[in-house]
């Protein structure tokens, strides 16, 4: 409010001044974000501000980009000029299930339309095998509800965000695509295929009268190299500004007990950009890896229905296999040995998601503060005396506060003390200051106040940076003046 009401207040003659504190914030930057629509044109945001650097045919159309204004000041840019990004959708995609053109996040979708882009896979959409890509879209677009340790997230199954720089490896950035979704990818018969990392119910039945004699058939088991319990996953997470770090671990305690000891791997997840998709995309592949069995079967001409990716029931009493489901990796056509099958293990559980995801980082990253904030000083006060210095009266006021916490305050920032007439009108800019005092410092002196008068003190602190903290709250002290003379009468004779 703007009353103040004195109880027991001075008689009329006397003027009463009141104290009072607010705060307020100043604003040192403006951003502004332009999508590069077409007919933008900055011509008339920019000369204002460079004139001349800029001519009226500037327009920046078809360009995104951000206009930052700052203006200069050490309390906002205490390390000089910061660094700027900004979240932005990328490319528009063409769904063929839909026929529109749009931003997306189906790895399934973006991997099709990097493998069309010109400088990209560079590929027609007649090598593109359209059957699997539609079924891997579907797959990844169900909805899907994830338990985790800070309650339930419903999102779909596989979602994929990334940036690809066009003097890369294509294919590294196409697995990276595929990665967001746990599946695969490879050509077959001249198409480029892949699949999501779902359960696919088997297509058909090898028994012992699909085998040949042409050649034989390996087994191969899952090598120890190969086995994981534990991986850590590092993502551009959405929840964190997509700054890449590390995610919460995947942990299987089960597959820890049985191999003795922990057996880790890093896995850099490009295409991941959420917490609970990391985790259902390493419980996949440490599954998959685990459940490594490798088998190369000789068929004969009816294997020929089969494709890559495709799941079989595999019945061979030999080894004792009993409709055990097994993933095509490899298909090879022989005009006189018929087709040699390259064979892996599967099974639904190894897609099921966890029941609990661990989405949270159980111990902190660091415990050192954050550098560009500066607590408030608490705790002030004041008091004074005066005392004689060569027949002069000087008065003494000394400031309190309340020690500061901060070691980077502490060991080598510093403290500022600055006083004002509480009577006058405040300055404009800066109040009047004492000498900075060392930041583990608890109090300073202020000689020559005027005696008699009450003033303003405020005190802040400043770290090693020269980062500054908010002012305190004022303290309001009124300096003490020399003592008249006392003289002491006597009542009556003395005894």
């Amino acid at each position: 409010g703007s009353t103040v009401t004195l109880s027991d207040g001075p008689p009329s003659s006397v003027t009463a001044y009141i104290s009072y504190q607010v705060s307020q914030g100043d604003s040192y930057l403006r951003v502004r974000a332009y999508t590069g629509a077409s007919g933008q044109n900055l011509y008339s945001v920019l000369e204002p501000l460079v004139g001349t650097q800029v001519q009226s045919t500037d327009h920046f159309d078809g360009i995104a980009c951000l206009v930052v204004t700052m203006e200069f000041n050490t309390d906002a840019y205490p390390s000089g000029v910061p660094q700027f990004s900004a979240v932005m959708r990328g490319a528009k995609i063409n769904d063929p299930r839909t026929g529109t053109t749009a931003w997306s996040e189906n790895p399934a979708l973006i991997a099709r339309d990097w493998a069309l882009y010109a400088y990209g896979g560079g590929c027609s959409s007649g090598e593109l095998n359209a059957a699997a890509f539609t079924a891997a879209a579907n797959a990844c677009d169900v909805s899907t509800t994830f338990t985790t340790d800070a309650g339930s997230e419903t999102r779909p199954l596989y979602q994929c965000g990334m940036v690809v720089p066009l003097d890369a490896n294509p294919d590294e950035a196409l697995s990276e695509m595929v990665e967001a979704m746990a599946g695969q990818w490879g050509w077959a018969g001249g198409a480029l295929t892949l699949r999501a990392g779902v359960y696919r119910a088997p297509v058909a039945t090898i028994t012992e009268d699909w085998i040949t004699d042409t050649s034989e058939i390996t087994v191969v088991g899952t090598s120890t190299a190969d086995l994981v319990n534990v991986m850590r996953a590092t993502l551009a997470d959405a929840a964190n500004n997509y700054v890449s770090a590390p995610a919460a671990e995947v942990r299987a305690a089960a597959y820890v007990t049985a191999d003795g000891r922990e057996l880790v791997r890093e896995v850099p997840l490009g295409g991941v950009t959420r917490a609970v998709h990391a985790q259902h995309v390493c419980g996949v592949l440490m599954r998959g890896a685990r459940d490594g069995l490798t088998v190369t079967l000789p068929c004969n001409l009816r294997a020929y229905q089969l494709e890559l990716f495709d799941v079989v029931a595999v019945t061979l009493p030999t080894f004792g296999w009993s409709a055990k489901e097994m993933e095509v990796l490899g298909w090879e056509f022989s005009a006189t040995g018929g087709i040699s099958l390259t064979l892996r293990e599967t099974a639904a559980a190894i897609y099921t998601p966890d029941a609990t995801f661990s989405t949270l980082d159980l111990s902190d990253n660091t415990s050192l503060p954050d550098p560009l904030t500066v607590a408030q000083v608490a705790g002030v006060s004041a008091t004074s005396s005066a005392t004689a210095i060569d027949a002069s009266i000087v008065s003494r006021t000394t400031i309190s506060w309340t020690a500061v916490a901060s070691q980077a305050v502490r060991q080598s920032g510093t403290i500022e003390v600055q006083y004002t007439e509480a009577a006058l009108a405040l300055p404009a800019n800066d109040w009047p200051a004492a000498p900075p005092v060392p930041g583990g410092a608890t109090s300073t002196t202020i000689t020559g106040l005027r005696s008699g008068v009450y003033y303003l003190l405020r005190v802040r602190a400043v770290n090693s940076l020269g980062v500054r903290g908010s002012w305190s709250a004022h303290a309001a002290h009124q300096v003490a003046g020399p003592r008249a003379p006392v003289t002491y009468l006597q009542a009556g004779t003395p005894s």
